[in-house]
């Protein structure tokens, strides 16, 4: 077992908690809550983290981002002279006051509780000189949300902690009746605030898939040789793989990067790609390690996708060191496997040198629009099916995305919801406007019945 330390934007300097890691023989991975003074690994979240969260198989990003908000908890604590532990075990619980407190604490962001922390510890916290790229800056939503999640963590820890302390006192007596109230009481306030926290994002803020225009001008642009091409030529193959494996396929950015040359079967006439979940793989030796988040699952590849793949293998066989090692995409300087980093590169010089694309344009929109392509398809195929096809069209949406709950598909599809919403409504307002001309047509004034009357 090894353990490294791994910085990221989010450390800073002054804050006293960062993340390390540890590394098993096994090659799993495990984010650890230390306090950079003791330099060891705080014991509470080492054991929430390994006893009740590892236990879910979620993946260690998500477990290191659950441990980067609890660092609020620990910083709030350290304001007040004391330690989330001494205050859960406290015969007491936490009052109503400290919670109000704790609430206001998690409203602000990272680097500003840091600097509330030390100055309360009187360790000079005005200042906090932020180590590489500060956070992205968020709208109100986006900071709501993020508070939201951290008081969800920061209550999951909680109720860990307090409901293994209630299991060790005496049943029934007088202590444990007074503490399960109060516990009960608090954890109850904290998960409601933290529900009322996160909140849908405004459909200006919502992520989509792309117009049909910006499609076309994407696609046109990753072709190697083209005018547009704002990648280096020796690039140009595995970019364009890249992209049109997103695009074609609506996988994540994750899923590409973990791809082994093993995982693609090619056939005469396609072939199939298999996206295998490899929580615990030794031979990934990239230090932030991509995941594949979602289940795993055979897709058929078609002819294009075929060819690709072959021009693109044909110049990694060139890279010796992309021998070392079975991943597919591979950096073409040194043939190291592909890193977040060089994915997330990918996008940052088609925003910034194909004119017209959208700047929110990253890996993830393509999944977005893969899922408006398929809505669009399936109505195309079958405008009159019945809720029995509905439910297998999503079942089989579901199986394309790694989805156990189909219901997902509703995250992903808000561009084909709102265009097939106001679609269906104009039909409707055109439609009462032709029965209202046909009834126009139709009536007869009261003179007009009278003259008739007369005459008959």
């Amino acid at each position: 077992m090894t353990r490294t330390k791994l910085e990221s934007a989010a450390d800073n300097d002054n804050n006293p908690y960062t993340i390390e890691w540890i590394r098993f023989e096994s090659g799993e991975r495990l984010p650890l809550l230390v306090r950079r003074a003791a330099g060891l690994p705080i014991e509470a979240p080492a054991y929430w983290i390994t006893a009740s969260e590892r236990p879910l198989n979620k993946a260690a990003k998500t477990l290191e981002k659950q441990l980067r908000q609890l660092m609020l908890l620990y910083l709030w604590a350290d304001a007040r002279g004391s330690t989330p532990e001494g205050l859960i075990r406290a015969p007491g619980f936490l009052s109503l006051e400290q919670l109000n407190d704790l609430d206001r604490f998690c409203r602000q962001r990272l680097p500003h509780a840091v600097a509330e922390a030390l100055k309360a510890r009187g360790a000079g916290g005005n200042v906090v000189r932020s180590r590489g790229r500060g956070p992205k800056k968020q709208g109100p939503l986006g900071i709501q949300s993020a508070v939201g999640h951290r008081l969800a963590v920061i209550h999951a820890f909680i109720d860990y902690v307090s409901f293994a302390r209630a299991s060790r006192m005496q049943p029934g007596s007088e202590a444990r009746r007074v503490y399960e109230e109060a516990r009960k009481a608090i954890l109850g306030s904290l998960r409601e605030r933290a529900r009322a926290s996160i909140r849908p994002r405004s459909p200006a803020e919502a992520r989509e898939g792309l117009p049909k225009e910006t499609r076309e001008l994407l696609l046109a642009a990753i072709k190697p040789g083209h005018a547009g091409n704002p990648w280096k030529l020796q690039v140009q193959k595995r970019n364009e793989l890249i992209v049109r494996l997103l695009y074609e396929l609506g996988m994540r950015r994750g899923e590409v990067l973990c791809l082994k040359v093993r995982d693609v079967k090619l056939t005469p006439d396609g072939g199939l790609l298999s996206i295998v979940r490899r929580p615990q793989d030794p031979e990934d030796p990239r230090r932030e390690k991509p995941e594949v988040k979602t289940l795993g699952r055979e897709l058929a590849i078609g002819h294009a996708l075929r060819e690709l793949f072959i021009g693109y293998l044909a110049e990694r066989r060139k890279l010796p060191g992309a021998r070392r090692h079975p991943f597919l995409f591979v950096s073409a300087t040194d043939g190291a496997p592909l890193s977040l980093w060089s994915m997330t590169k990918i996008f940052k010089t088609l925003r910034k040198e194909v004119k017209n694309l959208p700047d929110d344009l990253t890996a993830h929109v393509l999944r977005h629009d893969w899922n408006d392509r398929f809505s669009e398809m399936s109505d195309r195929a079958a405008p009159n099916r019945t809720s029995q096809d509905a439910v297998k069209e999503e079942r089989a949406r579901a199986y394309a995305q790694g989805w156990t709950n189909p219901e997902t598909a509703r995250v992903y599809t808000r561009r084909w919801t709102r265009e097939a919403a106001n679609k269906r409504s104009l039909e409707m307002q055109e439609r009462r406007e032709v029965l209202v001309e046909r009834t126009d047509e139709g009536r007869v004034s009261p003179d007009q019945r009278a003259n008739a009357e007369g005459e008959g």
